[in-house]
């Protein structure tokens, strides 16, 4: 039975963040698995890195924990490493929203790989076309997500978190459907063809509440702590969809009401033979250090602020103001974007 393991931070400062990732890579095998691989063996870590709006709003991988996995990898002799992310639409309003730009503003030791600007790969997925990474197809790809809620999909852990390694303009083709594939199919995809080997959640601390990650002014000291909870946990595991039902259930939500985990599983299952169709309350593993019991101080996203979002992905013409939400997916401020840095 495959494992998910999860280390409490002891601290929250960068010692006590990075020995947690230690305790949690060591407990899932993380180092065993690496000792099966020719040194020879592209890495690639796919890190939740933006855009970032504000810094000290912290929805991305802390840069902490990416740079100390890149160390610990280079010290068990590989050197192929990347740490990953495509481009959002942001990009095309501001050069400092790539994603390689807004590592180096985010505190990053290792450089970051614009997978937007690399060589790609056209394929085909449920009779439509996209555009996939062609350096993630012959890498082995560690899903380094950032566990937080989602205005559209309810939270992100390592299935989303691989969306962004789709190097296209995401949010002009998948929202509203413009490639034929919807947010939900692409991501998909992704985790179906470009499946991540090993997956590791920052869940130091995290967004909840209603919020979603961007705002169209600066946000005050209180309004940020207003916006998170700190679960001090950081959890590994082997398969992205355990470890993402795993979350999902510690978040406090219904797995089986998850499109994200349904459709995935019921996907997987037909194509791989690895899993039985059926509720995803029926997937088999074991927790190692921590239950799957809500965490207290995490706030679920409320039914209305999803709803809002799906209106707004659904029918583009509807704006904030005829719905009225509290969305400002689309709206950037270039002034946020120039004072980002390590906080």
């Amino acid at each position: 039975m495959p494992n998910v393991v999860v280390a409490k931070a002891l601290s929250v400062d960068p010692q006590g963040r990075t020995d947690c990732l230690d305790r949690a890579l060591e407990a899932a095998g993380f180092f065993t698995i690496l000792a099966g691989l020719p040194p020879s063996t592209p890495i690639a870590i796919k890190a939740n890195i933006g855009p970032a709006s504000q810094c000290a709003y912290h929805y991305y991988t802390d840069p902490v924990l990416v740079d100390h996995l890149w160390d610990r990898i280079e010290q068990a002799g590989f050197h192929d490493l990347a740490i990953v992310e495509s481009e959002t639409t942001t990009s095309n309003g501001f050069s400092s929203a790539t994603p390689d730009a807004m590592a180096r503003g985010l505190g990053y030791r290792h450089p970051v790989t614009n997978l937007s600007r690399e060589q790609t790969r056209r394929v085909r997925f449920h009779g439509h076309e996209l555009t996939l990474s062609e350096r993630l197809f012959s890498s082995f790809t560690i899903s380094f997500a950032k566990g937080k809620n989602h205005d559209l999909m309810w939270f992100t852990g390592a299935l989303k978190n691989m969306y962004g390694a789709i190097p296209m303009d995401k949010y002009q083709s998948f929202h509203h459907k413009r490639s034929g594939l919807d947010v939900l199919g692409a991501i998909l995809a992704v985790n179906l063809l470009q499946t991540p080997q090993f997956c590791v959640i920052d869940w130091i601390d995290g967004v909840d509440g209603n919020e979603v990650c961007y705002f169209s002014k600066k946000v005050n000291k209180v309004q940020i702590e207003r916006l998170h909870a700190r679960p001090q946990r950081i959890i590994a595991a082997h398969d992205a969809l355990d470890i993402d039902h795993f979350l999902c259930r510690k978040m406090g939500y219904d797995a089986a009401a998850m499109p994200l985990l349904t459709k995935l599983r019921a996907e997987w299952g037909d194509r791989t033979g690895r899993r039985v169709k059926g509720e995803p309350g029926n997937q088999k593993y074991r927790v190692v250090g921590d239950s799957e019991l809500p965490l207290d101080d995490w706030r679920r996203l409320s039914r209305r602020t999803h709803w809002k979002a799906v209106l707004q992905d659904r029918i583009p013409f509807i704006s904030n103001a005829v719905i009225g939400a509290n969305i400002r997916k689309y709206y950037f401020d270039a002034e946020l974007f120039e004072r980002d840095g390590p906080q």
